[in-house]
């Protein structure tokens, strides 16, 4: 992954652009990652062209590749429209300025106008010719991943989250007495005492009746 990625860069962003790269790597040091890249047709081409000898000297194989076009069809007319309308105000800004008649004041607020509206074309203009550079580009997405051994010690993941769910249940319940033991021993001394002297009271009551 990182010799392709490298290789996008060294490209440069008009032939290849990097969209995207992830990796990780879980406790069983199983690796997985993702990379995604935006470049013009003929380089990925030639990327899929390696990318098979590449893969198998390196004792791999490809499992999923896929590029898709971007249709920026609708964008790039709506865009080409608005440009197209701007230019026309420009030009009645710019010949109102011509005018021999208008005021200082008329004048301030068309040349505010103008600069306001060239700037307007100015962007639009980048954004048509980024929209048209990348419909000249094909995403390309590639997956990579290791192969996991027949058995690893993720066949015993199971066993082991059971019983680190048996600890956890079990100092849960062992909170709960002693939050109970807790609260109820203030109680304690009050009840022991007095159930003592309600038990000689009553001790008392039968001795006499008894009499």
């Amino acid at each position: 992954m990182d010799t392709h990625r490298e290789r996008c860069r060294e490209a440069g962003p008009a032939v290849c652009q990097i969209r995207s790269a992830n990796a990780r790597t879980d406790r069983n040091q199983y690796f997985s990652a993702t990379l995604q890249l935006r470049a013009v047709p003929s380089w990925i081409a030639s990327f899929r062209a390696d990318l098979q000898g590449e893969t198998e000297a390196g004792g791999g194989r490809i499992t999923t590749q896929t590029s898709n076009a971007t249709d920026l069809t609708s964008p790039i007319l709506d865009t080409e429209a608005r440009l197209t309308a701007k230019r026309q105000l420009r030009d009645r800004l710019t010949a109102l300025l011509e005018h021999e008649n208008a005021s200082v004041e008329e004048l301030v607020q068309l040349e505010r106008e103008l600069s306001r509206v060239q700037g307007d074309i100015e962007s639009s203009e980048a954004q048509l010719e980024a929209m048209r550079a990348r419909v000249s580009m094909s995403t390309l997405n590639l997956n990579y991943s290791t192969e996991r051994p027949p058995v690893s010690n993720g066949a015993f993941a199971p066993v082991g989250e059971a019983l680190s769910n048996s600890v956890r249940n079990f100092s849960s319940a062992l909170g709960d007495v002693i939050t109970f033991l807790v609260f109820l021993i203030p109680w304690l001394v009050v009840i022991i005492p007095g159930g003592w002297l309600a038990l000689q009271a009553l001790r008392r009551i039968f001795r006499r009746r008894t009499k």
